[in-house]
C-alpha cells in the first residue's frame, strides 16, 4: 500500500512507500538537486549531545556528537558497565608512575577497586602487589578480579 504525497519543489503527486513517508520529499532526481540547494545550510545549527559544541560539514545533519571522544564519554555516562568502565579509566584516569604499595616501577597495572559503583576510580599497583590483594581478598581465581589486567 503507497501513500500520496506531494513533491516540495514542484508539487507533484507521488506515490511514496509507508517507510519513507517522512523521508521522501522530492519526485524526482532534480528536485531534489533543487530541493539541497534550497535549504539555507547556516540556519540549520545543531549541537553535540554531549559538549553541546556546534556541529559543522556535512555530518551536523545526522550526528549526535561532534566526535568520538564525545560519543564515548557520553556512551560512559549512559552505559557505565565494566568494559567501558576500565576502557574509560584506561584513557582519562592518569596513574602514579610507581606501585602505591610498594614503589616499585615495574610491571604496573591498574586495579579497580569497586568497578560496580565506583568505576572511575583506579589504583596503580604492581603485578605482585595485585595478585596479593586479590588473594588477600579472596577474589583471585574466583572471576570477580579482572580476566585481563589493565597495563599501565
Amino acid at each position: 500500500m503507497k501513500i500520496t504525497k506531494q513533491c516540495v519543489i514542484c508539487s507533484t503527486v507521488m506515490y511514496v512507500h509507508p517507510c519513507l513517508k517522512n523521508r521522501k520529499k522530492t519526485c524526482s532526481v532534480e528536485c531534489r538537486a533543487k530541493y539541497v540547494a534550497s535549504i539555507n545550510k547556516k540556519s540549520m545549527k545543531t549541537f553535540c549531545s554531549y559538549c553541546g559544541k556546534e556541529l559543522t560539514g556535512k555530518s551536523r545533519l545526522t550526528a549526535k556528537y561532534c566526535d568520538r571522544m564525545c560519543m564515548k564519554k557520553a556512551f560512559m555516562l549512559l552505559n557505565p558497565s565494566k568494559p567501558t568502565a576500565r576502557r574509560w579509566c584506561h584513557n582519562n584516569v592518569v596513574l602514579n608512575t610507581d606501585c602505591e604499595k610498594c614503589g616499585s616501577r615495574r610491571e604496573l597495572q591498574r586495579h579497580h577497586q569497586d568497578i560496580e559503583n565506583e568505576p572511575r576510580t583506579a589504583q596503580t599497583l604492581c603485578r605482585k602487589c595485585r595478585i596479593s590483594l586479590h588473594i588477600q581478598n579472596r577474589t583471585w581465581g574466583t572471576m570477580q578480579h579482572a580476566s585481563i589486567a589493565c597495563v599501565v
